[in-house]
């Protein structure tokens, strides 16, 4: 009986099931869209801060060659990384797992 109400209800909007389902897609998408951009506001701002600590010790010209390589080396490597979870969190927020803590 619901399944009649709405099959008829559709006609009456003349809407057909893929168009529904495309509406459905498309909200999904701009929900996900929306979700996306905390993560990546937030590694832009890290990565430029460790990119600023990089460029710090670059100024600085008194330091041994080797002190000033490892502590170069260190903020661009958690940049990297920091990308790295990006990429990663948009991968589950598009495939739809916005919340890692429900699997637990």
């Amino acid at each position: 009986m619901g399944n009649m109400f709405q099959s008829i209800w559709m006609r009456g909007l003349n809407w057909t099931s893929n168009e529904i389902r495309w509406k459905r897609g498309r909200h999904m998408k701009d929900e996900h869209k929306k979700k996306m951009i905390a993560p990546i506001v937030i590694t832009v701002l890290i990565v430029l801060y460790y990119v600023g600590i990089a460029c710090g010790v670059i100024a600085i010209r008194q330091m041994p060659a080797v002190m000033a390589v490892i502590m170069i080396a260190g903020p661009l490597a958690l940049a990297g990384a920091m990308i790295y979870v990006c990429i990663e969190r948009i991968k589950e927020i598009r495939k739809g797992e916005e919340d890692d803590l429900s699997k637990y």
